[in-house]
């Protein structure tokens, strides 16, 4: 009779470990995708307009928001027939539709970046020509944050603005 020493060897299974890390970079995968897209900001598709003379600045509302963010910065496109200076502020404490005297409307007018935007402040536009012609304004672009949530997204209403020879 002949005996034959086999050795008894005992292996783990890796599907458990493979399944984990399947998991695990899942998990990480749908925790990035939720911080970058946080929800849409509101967008009005109504366009604000006004009429000014040359030299005269005015002051258009063109974006709200529901919540409080942080705006950690603003993009505007502008495009004009003429050469316009456009600044935009933060309203706090009130909203613009247009005027030629925001103080009426704001307790504060400041630079928007790097301050919180709460559903009763706004984002307005000034608007001031040397020449006359014509400004069209698009929706700004908002980069901000929202709690954990960072994005960027339009967000208010499109601006047309005509400057008139005094």
């Amino acid at each position: 009779m002949t005996t034959t020493d086999t050795a008894l060897r005992i292996t783990r299974s890796r599907g458990p470990l493979i399944g984990a890390l399947v998991t695990l970079l899942g998990l990480a995968g749908a925790a990035w995708f939720w911080v970058v897209h946080p929800q849409d900001l509101p967008v009005d598709g109504r366009e604000r307009t006004a009429r000014t003379p040359t030299g005269a600045p005015v002051y258009l509302g063109i974006a709200r928001t529901d919540r409080t963010i942080h705006i950690t910065g603003v993009r505007l496109q502008v495009e004009a027939s003429a050469p316009v200076e456009v600044r935009l502020l933060r309203c706090v404490g009130g909203d613009v539709q247009v005027t030629t005297d925001p103080s009426a409307f704001c307790t504060d007018l400041e630079d928007p970046s790097g301050h919180a935007l709460a559903p009763a402040d706004s984002l307005i536009v000034e608007v001031t020509g040397e020449a006359a012609g014509a400004a069209y304004i698009r929706p700004p672009q908002i980069s901000f944050t929202d709690g954990l949530q960072r994005g960027t997204r339009r967000a208010g209403s499109p601006a047309v603005v005509t400057i008139v020879g005094r």
